[in-house]
């Protein structure tokens, strides 16, 4: 007769979304990261408004959301991260240092705690998406970062999503 493997009678799955985590070099920019880019003075009364009343009144100190999850889930037998793991403050997506830097310690905490029990998914954070919010203001990006704004990775991207998915592959 065989030894059967005992079946667990619980699963916990945990499932975890636009984090948004700045680190310090994102934090360093200061709440008015938005606003300074913005030279209309009516839009930038009205992304203040939005900001303020109806998304993420402190986008740079979302950080303390992270840890939270991390303490609930505890030991979760799977868990899916869904993208936006920067606070994208440069609005480059992950080519900005700063928010590839942000990402890359928010990975890194969830690879820490999660192991191979973790997948992830790519946001438009780290897909190096154009923000419409700071639309009225004239875009300064370098050529090289605007190319890889249409729909493919930059090279910092590319190597974050190695990073998450080189354990994916089974």
């Amino acid at each position: 007769m065989e030894a059967s493997t005992p079946v667990k009678s619980r699963f916990q799955v945990a499932i975890v979304s636009d984090i948004h985590y700045a680190g310090a070099e994102e934090r360093a920019r200061g709440h008015d990261y938005e606003s300074r880019l913005i030279s209309n003075p009516l839009l930038r009364a009205g992304v203040w408004l939005y900001r303020h009343f109806i998304w993420m009144r402190h986008p740079l100190e979302q950080a303390p959301q992270l840890e939270r999850f991390l303490n609930a889930a505890g030991a979760a037998d799977f868990v899916v991260a869904n993208g936006d793991y920067s606070c994208d403050s440069g609005a480059i997506g992950v080519s900005d240092p700063a928010a590839l830097a942000s990402a890359q310690v928010c990975v890194g905490k969830l690879r820490a705690q999660f192991g191979e029990r973790i997948r992830f998914t790519l946001g438009d954070h780290e897909l190096d998406a154009a923000r419409e919010l700071e639309a009225g203001h004239r875009n300064t990006r370098p050529a090289s970062v605007l190319e890889t704004q249409r729909g493919q990775l930059s090279p910092a991207g590319r190597g974050l999503a190695a990073d998450c998915f080189a354990r994916q592959q089974d």
